[in-house]
């Protein structure tokens, strides 16, 4: 069950929070001190003297509904006034096709100006008195090119995938009927890439705002397109490579560059519909998730879904200027956060894909969203008609306890893991005073960054420890080229099992990891420990080229600092604004 006494000290804890949050928007000093953190880590490059960009938190679905509202521009505003490390997100500034469909081209020139007026006027105007960089989500701006007009233009010209018999395929039962092709015609994508922000909304708030530091422009990304293991249903490719049937690298290779042209052709589109020049030069457009790889080694048909070659691991990189990579806990998925089928495990394969994809393109920016497949009581009952739930639901069905903590620490793992630079909730029907401790507990594990000197030292230049003992348990249909890449960074304990390899339904009773500074005999070691059930309050960890140590390891993870010359333990005491408002307040 979840844990009454914790939540409702939590919720308290919120609260008090909020309402001093409201006192804070006097004081200027410290507002503009928290703005300008934000702002110099959201423009901070890869590859900074300085180290790795410190976290900040970030939202999908940011106040579009009045179920979602607290997570609203204003209510962002609001976090930020009260000390945390939000960088703020808008809905991206188009009317809506009917319900929840994205636009029709006609509506994007037809702005409701009641709805933009009290949606973006205030808010907006803050973040540019503030000179906050800020992103805006919106759709999957391709989804155009699947709708007439674009689905009905001629062969030559036409963006969607044409089939053997010359018809376009078409989806049944979809909005958006149509499915992109990597080798259509690309003038189209550029075509509709200006739709989207040649318009009377983008160009109020490129006049309310003209000179951000920063506009990040965020696709959801999940339109339908042509995959690499259909391509003899492709008349075009089969005209082109037909002789190439047999070879999957190959094919491979022809979908990611097809795609890196068109989807660079809609961002040129998008960027050359803008009316100012400051926009152009500082917008980047990033898109959620990848293109499977991440899965990788876990079961034979993951290649199914990846796009890597004999030359790169994923054409993202160069098809964008950045990704939200997807730290989910699906409901339609076996993972949990306490066994091998985890994603944690998979994760692990993305430091490496991190690292390529920062090869492939130096000013990559690279976030984390995370869900754990809860949207609220509604869709809970939705799940359960097909025989699904949330892993919030999971969990309590299992009598476990599932508390803000719980899924704090599981982001924290996945944060020090992958240090990157946003961390992003996603839960889209949730209230807000059910969702409010998680957020609040998601803000802390950012803010803690920040404000613990320790961990801010680690996060800027600490290096993660591989575990070199014993292989990734992922190992189905490893390519070649990436057999010796280091994909396994949790520490040995002897609390989880001790047999290798790993059996994937095994239970892992603490996730830990470790970053180290220095040299030998003077290094030191940053080691989290987490564990999700229960606080493990004696585990022996060991250090890879060091020892054991022992820590302990809390539901919502704990920080130790281990140094080699004093062989000293000691555990990090975490600061954050939320604790110095309580503190204050208790005072």
């Amino acid at each position: 069950m979840i844990d009454n006494g914790f939540m409702a000290t939590l919720m308290l804890a919120t609260g008090l929070i909020l309402g001093l949050g409201q006192l804070a928007l006097a004081a200027e000093p410290e507002l503009e001190k928290t703005a300008a953190a934000i702002r110099e880590e959201a423009v901070r490059p890869n590859g900074d003297p300085e180290g790795h960009q410190l976290p900040l938190f970030g939202v999908w679905c940011p106040g579009t509904l009045p179920v979602n509202a607290h997570r609203s521009p204003d209510r962002q505003m609001e976090w930020i006034a009260q000390g945390h490390y939000v960088l703020p997100t808008f809905d991206f500034p188009v009317i809506r096709g009917g319900g929840d469909r994205p636009p029709l081209p006609e509506n994007i020139t037809e702005p409701d100006t009641q709805r933009f007026d009290s949606y973006y006027t205030e808010s907006f105007r803050k973040a540019a008195a503030l000179r906050l960089p800020f992103v805006l989500v919106g759709t999957q701006w391709e989804c155009l090119l699947s709708r007439s007009p674009y689905l009905d233009l001629p062969e030559k010209d036409n963006p969607n995938v044409i089939m053997p018999d010359g018809k376009v395929e078409k989806i049944e039962k979809k909005t958006f009927p149509g499915k992109v092709c990597p080798f259509g015609s690309i003038a189209p994508w550029v075509e509709v890439g200006r739709l989207w922000t040649d318009n009377p909304w983008m160009k109020q708030l490129q006049e309310w705002y003209p000179e951000p530091p920063l506009v990040v422009m965020l696709s959801n990304n999940e339109h339908s397109r042509q995959t690499w293991i259909t391509l003899e249903q492709n008349k075009r490719f089969m005209q082109r490579y037909g002789n190439k049937l047999e070879d999957d690298d190959f094919k491979r290779k022809v979908v990611g560059e097809g795609y890196i042209d068109r989807y660079r052709a809609l961002q040129k589109g998008m960027r050359g519909g803008l009316a100012n020049a400051n926009w152009k030069e500082k917008t980047v457009f990033i898109a959620y998730g990848g293109d499977g790889a991440v899965c990788m080694g876990r079961w034979p048909g993951w290649m199914n879904y990846s796009l890597h070659t004999q030359d790169r691991v994923s054409p993202m990189p160069l098809m964008w200027d950045g990704c939200s990579t997807s730290y989910y806990q699906n409901h339609w998925s076996m993972e949990t956060d306490y066994n091998v089928f985890s994603p944690q495990v998979s994760y692990m394969t993305d430091v490496f894909m991190k690292n390529e994809a920062l090869r492939e393109n130096p000013n990559f920016w690279y976030e984390v969203s995370s869900w754990d497949g809860y949207d609220g009581s509604a869709h809970e009952k939705k799940l359960h008609e097909k025989q699904m739930m949330s892993k919030r639901e999971f969990y309590l069905a299992q009598h476990q306890s599932y508390t803000p903590a719980r899924w704090a620490g599981f982001n924290r793992f996945g944060m020090w893991l992958l240090r990157p630079r946003v961390l992003r909730d996603f839960h889209y029907t949730v209230p807000g005073e059910e969702e409010m401790p998680f957020l609040a507990a998601l803000m802390e594990a950012v803010d803690e960054v920040h404000d613990t000197q320790i961990l801010r030292e680690f996060w800027r230049k600490g290096s993660l420890v591989p575990n070199r003992a014993h292989p990734h348990p992922y190992q189905c249909d490893i390519p070649e080229q990436y057999k010796h890449r280091d994909r396994w960074f949790l520490l040995d304990a002897d609390v989880n099992p001790q047999e290798y390899p790993l059996d994937y339904h095994w239970r892992i009773p603490v996730w830990s990891l470790a970053l180290v500074r220095g040299e030998a005999p003077q290094r030191q070691w940053l080691v989290l420990a987490q564990s999700p059930l229960h606080e493990t309050k004696e585990a022996n960890v060991t250090i890879p080229d060091y020892k054991p140590v022992k820590v302990t390891a809390t539901v919502g993870g704990s920080f130790f600092l281990v140094d080699e010359k004093t062989g000293a333990v000691s555990q990090v005491e975490t600061v954050t604004r939320a604790k110095t408002l309580q503190a204050s307040a208790a005072e």
